[in-house]
């Protein structure tokens, strides 16, 4: 009987848990960087607006006078670790990405929160070593 209820415990638990990751945000961003092979490079201000919805991302980037939106579909949650969602915790999703004018290709997206300081990092699947980091200055949960 115990075996049972710990069982059913646990499920229920890890059932919250990737309730998390299926919520509808949408994250603002005013920083990026490059990182390549682990080492960032150096910061760059954005306007950014990073949206999850409905297994669905929204990205609309505009750096340097250039305008750019990027739309994915969310294949796979591979990782939803939150002690507190958005404050502590992780999220990783396999993303199937289409910029304008380009093939789709893969992606991995991690939205990674210590102590409320939350960071996006994107990254080509395969990683190339190659990634973009995005600081959150302010998200949105929409449910």
């Amino acid at each position: 009987m115990f075996k049972i209820l710990v069982f059913i415990s646990m499920i229920t638990f890890s059932q919250s848990a990737i309730a998390q990751c299926d919520k509808n945000v949408l994250f603002k961003s005013s920083l990026v960087r490059e990182v390549k092979d682990g080492n960032p490079g150096e910061e760059m201000p954005i306007e950014a607006t990073l949206t999850f919805k409905d297994n669905r991302l929204l990205m609309t980037l505009q750096f340097a006078g250039i305008s750019q939106t990027i739309n994915g579909s969310i294949n796979k949650v591979l990782e939803c670790k939150w002690t507190e969602y958005l404050k502590n915790g992780k999220a990783q999703y396999k993303v199937l990405t289409n910029k304008e004018g380009e093939s789709a290709e893969d992606t991995l997206i991690t939205i990674e929160s210590k102590n409320g300081q939350t960071t996006i990092t994107i990254a080509g699947d395969p990683d190339n070593g190659t990634k973009l980091q995005f600081d959150i200055v302010e998200y949105t949960i929409m449910d």
